[in-house]
């Protein structure tokens, strides 16, 4: 099924979601703004906050709390992009100058935080502990993944299993935080559980 046939299902939700970024990346701060704007309009799938709309879409949630927490979920992505492109030094994504090799690693970092800061504040304004437990786990793989694969940079004799867990603490799980719990539902644990794995297995 093409990607955006699977869109489709959700657009509405898509574009609601679309519109919250906008509304919540807007700051006083000049340099935030044109930051926030770069990246995040840099031509992105939205695949993270697609699996949350869908996965609340198969619980068959009616409610709105699937909206802010794709958003928070697209914000929280968005800053490990513009901490990652420092680390690598890199000048690129998708295409495009990277905001660091534009504005600089101590503004990447800044405005990574506060984008960080942003998604946390959407937590906390759901009143979802369920989904700051998770988020807060998910914070936790993303920054260990993110030591392991420095501190093996220049390390020949790492495993493809070493390698591969780096890959799932990096952006597996961040995936599997997108479809855990996406909602209040009574979903029974089998499919939280299902949504969960294929969250750390996207296909």
């Amino acid at each position: 099924m093409a990607i955006d046939s699977i869109r489709a299902l959700v657009s509405d939700d898509l574009n609601a979601v679309n519109t919250l970024i906008v509304n919540k990346i807007e700051s006083q701060i000049g340099l935030i703004d044109d930051m926030s704007h770069h990246i995040i309009e840099s031509g992105g799938k939205r695949l993270r906050p697609l699996l949350v709309l869908l996965a609340s879409n198969a619980c068959g949630y009616q409610g709105n709390e699937h909206i802010t927490l794709a958003t928070m979920v697209e914000f929280f992505h968005t800053a490990t992009l513009l901490h990652d492109d420092v680390i690598d030094e890199s000048t690129l994504r998708r295409g495009r100058q990277t905001a660091n090799d534009i504005w600089g690693s101590k503004a990447s970092i800044l405005v990574g935080d506060y984008l960080f800061t942003q998604s946390i504040e959407l937590i906390v304004d759901s009143g979802n502990s369920e989904v700051l437990k998770l988020f807060a786990k998910t914070a936790l793989e993303i920054s260990c993944g993110e030591v392991k694969q420095l501190s093996n940079r220049h390390n020949p004799a790492l495993t493809f299993d070493e390698s591969f867990d780096v890959i799932r603490a990096k952006h597996s799980f961040i995936c599997s935080c997108c479809v855990y719990r996406s909602n209040d539902l009574p979903t029974p644990q089998e499919m939280q559980d299902s949504l969960y794995s294929y969250g750390l297995h996207p296909r």
